[in-house]
């Protein structure tokens, strides 16, 4: 059978502190507005903004559920918000991204 096959635009990992970029695909920078705040900006605009986020994050220095949430999405970047129990934003110790569309 014949199948579209849709490619990962897009790929990271990054370290939140910093941030410091350990490797990517697609992507001019990345830059770290506040703790737990991470701007990703693409080396080429996308089309329109119904691509899809997948990421995950490493340890969060402290105790309590983390969380991380994408939001902001526009054709030249978006935002990855992560925290420490839901209470207050918080550096992740890595980020890992991928973005398709």
């Amino acid at each position: 059978s014949v199948t579209t096959v849709y490619g990962c635009r897009v790929w990271l990992a990054y370290a939140g502190q910093t941030p410091g970029t350990l490797g990517s695909g697609g992507v001019s920078s990345v830059s770290r507005g506040s703790a737990g705040n991470y701007t990703t900006n693409f080396s080429v605009t996308m089309p329109d903004t119904n691509y899809g986020i997948s990421f995950s994050m490493g340890d969060i220095s402290g105790v309590g559920n983390e969380h991380a949430i994408t939001s902001t999405y526009s054709t030249s970047a978006f935002l990855i918000q992560t925290s420490l129990s839901g209470d207050s934003w918080a550096d992740a110790n890595r980020i890992c991204v991928s973005v398709f569309r």
